[in-house]
């Protein structure tokens, strides 16, 4: 009996202490240098599947890797800002536009079509594993 009382202890203890590790990581995401490494992660990705995508040359490249930097940046100070949600969505929009505006400067025509075309192929791949993934309401 004690044996067992023991055990339920000693898994009660691990369980809350498991419990409070993922609290403290979850805080970790919201910390300003967290969200600014992920967002210097996140443009130097993109810019280098445009690179690949479009073939970039090195002065473009480079023109792309800044406009991704001060974007991404951008996202993670909007996201820190506590707006509310369809404030942060509007000015999320915005961004966008003024990113894709830069970029449209940067890039031949081709270049451009080919970026919206991969774009929308990527966003409807999204969808489709977001609908997959998700089972029907009345389940």
């Amino acid at each position: 009996m004690k044996k067992m009382l023991i055990a339920a202890l000693l898994f009660a203890t691990l369980t809350t202490v498991n419990a409070q590790g993922t609290t403290s990581t979850a805080n970790a995401t919201k910390d300003p240098a967290v969200m600014e490494q992920r967002a210097a992660e996140k443009a130097e990705k993109r810019t280098e599947e445009m690179t690949t995508e479009l073939g970039l040359d090195a002065d473009q490249t480079a023109k792309v890797k800044v406009i991704n930097d001060r974007f991404a940046k951008s996202m993670a100070e909007l996201k820190q800002a506590g707006l509310k949600e369809d404030a942060q969505k509007e000015r999320g929009k915005v961004l966008r536009r003024s990113r894709d505006n830069e970029l449209k400067a940067v890039l031949t025509a081709d270049q451009y079509e080919k970026m919206l075309v991969l774009r929308k192929e990527k966003k409807a791949e999204h969808s489709d594993d977001a609908k997959e993934t998700k089972a029907p309401h009345n389940e």
